[in-house]
């Protein structure tokens, strides 16, 4: 018989081949939601003053919002894909090149955190057009309400400064004086025994939602409250 001595070719099973591409679909999708909750992970615990409870309360809040994240996510991954396929060179690393995207839009706000973290007065100027106080020490900075991407993040900012500079502050931000022990809204005291409280009107003219400031007999806080910072 002709070709008997020769050797068969390993068979290529169909079912086989289909349930190594679900698979590695399946591997794929999981990697950038994995990506997206590993963000928001950072994303907390750079926010908040304390890294250990952020990282706790990332792991809790992401495992809710991680999911939404995969409609923005997984998208940019597809397109990353399809460069990586049209693109000769990268098409041996084209599992790597459709996370890269995935990756940024996950750690961009980690890294903007970081460095307002790290230089608050850069941000509070970007923000809110105003210059910082020169003569600020024992600066405090903290973010809340970045649970979500279309929440309204608060950046809060606690310094001591001169009388002088708290003056500055309130005329530039253009604030005006609310009733002793009147904290209308988001306005609280809390642990501050707080003697003057002052507050934007709302909306400003600024891209920011709401500004107040509160002082106490040494110290001056500042929220600013904007639907994108």
């Amino acid at each position: 018989m002709e070709n008997a001595g020769e050797e068969q070719g390993p068979l290529i099973d169909p079912a086989s081949t289909k349930r190594i591409r679900s698979w590695s679909r399946f591997y794929w999708v999981a990697t950038v939601w994995l990506i997206g909750y590993l963000g928001i992970i950072a994303k907390q615990a750079v926010c908040s003053g304390n890294v250990l409870w952020g990282i706790q309360h990332g792991a809790t809040v992401g495992a809710v919002t991680s999911w939404f994240m995969l409609i923005l996510t997984v998208p940019l991954g597809l397109f990353g894909s399809v460069i990586a396929s049209s693109w000769r060179p990268l098409r041996a690393h084209k599992f790597w090149v459709s996370l890269v995207l995935p990756i940024f839009i996950s750690f961009a706000d980690v890294i903007s955190l970081a460095i307002a973290q790290i230089h608050p007065h850069g941000k509070f100027e970007s923000v809110t057009g105003v210059k910082f106080p020169a003569d600020a020490t024992a600066i405090q900075c903290s973010f809340t309400g970045t649970d979500f991407i279309l929440a309204d993040p608060q950046h809060v900012y606690e310094f001591t400064c001169s009388p002088a500079e708290t003056e500055r502050l309130t005329r530039e931000l253009k604030l005006h004086r609310n009733a002793p022990g009147s904290y209308p809204g988001r306005g609280k005291g809390g642990s501050w025994s707080v003697s003057e409280y002052w507050t934007s009107d709302f909306p400003t003219e600024r891209s920011v939602d709401f500004i107040e400031l509160e002082t106490d007999s040494s110290r001056t806080r500042v929220r600013v409250i904007a639907s994108w910072i």
